[in-house]
């Protein structure tokens, strides 16, 4: 496959994003051993995330993080879902799944931009 049909495909900001499974992964990373313009495209893409996160950060409002901490406490009683205490970090490689289910409940204005996807999130 070529870089183009690659880029094309969006398996590049699939790998950013964490979205593609172990061997999925695998073998985008096989690729990309053998393409220095695949590794760097790789590289700078991960550095734009980066940026737009630093640049787009912000604290969410006291309230509203108490609402999410009472709503993930909530999802461990009902679900037997980890308590927050144990919660797995929010990484690169973090199962978005895992987080959209517990937080699927929590509806609160300045907890949106939080839940979208990243397709989702660039169309903005």
């Amino acid at each position: 496959m070529d870089l183009s049909s690659i880029i094309e495909s969006g398996q590049v900001e699939s790998y950013v994003f964490g979205f593609m499974d172990g061997d999925e992964k695998a073998r985008f990373e096989a690729i990309m051993a053998d393409s220095y313009d695949l590794a760097a495209l790789v590289r700078q893409s991960e550095e734009a995330l980066g940026l737009y996160a630093a640049q787009h950060a912000r604290l969410p409002a006291t309230l509203l993080k108490n609402k999410v901490l009472v709503q993930l406490n909530n999802a461990w009683v009902e679900h037997g879902i980890l308590p927050t205490e144990q919660l797995p970090l929010l990484t690169r490689n973090a199962k978005l799944q895992f987080w959209q289910h517990i937080t699927n409940d929590i509806q609160h204005p300045e907890f949106e931009v939080f839940i979208c996807t990243p397709s989702e999130k660039m169309k903005s």
